[in-house]
């Protein structure tokens, strides 16, 4: 969720114009692009902080990158497919390690491959 706040917050800045002379109520058109680009810097510091503290702080210092990346609501677009290369990596990353061995590598926690949410246990299989 906080991945995805992030990119949700960046999509609203690059569509603000838009979305202003349509009457669409964004958070970029009721905060303002600077607001919400302050509000998508807090996002990514939650979500870095998320993924080395869970998944793996590789992934976690890979997802902080994307702080230092340069961001304006004039170039949005650029900024949205730029950040979404650097978490695509950290996901990549995290992704590798899972395979190799078995579970995530967070500061804190440990997720194994084999985990079942509590509510999908007793579900019905897929057939292949």
């Amino acid at each position: 969720a906080l991945f995805s706040g992030v990119f949700q917050t960046i999509q609203v800045i690059r569509d603000h114009d838009h979305d202003a002379a349509h009457g669409v109520r964004t958070t970029a058109v009721h905060l303002g692009t600077s607001k919400t680009l302050w509000l998508t810097r807090i996002l990514m510091v939650a979500s870095a902080a998320y993924a080395a503290l869970v998944l793996h702080p590789l992934a976690g210092a890979l997802a902080a990158i994307a702080l230092l990346l340069p961001a304006s609501s004039d170039s949005a677009a650029r900024y949205w497919h730029r950040v979404k290369l650097v978490y695509g990596l950290s996901w990549l990353m995290t992704c590798a390690v899972v395979f190799l061995h078995g579970e995530t590598g967070g500061a804190l926690w440990s997720v194994k491959a084999s985990a079942v949410l509590p509510f999908l246990q007793g579900a019905p299989s897929v057939p292949r």
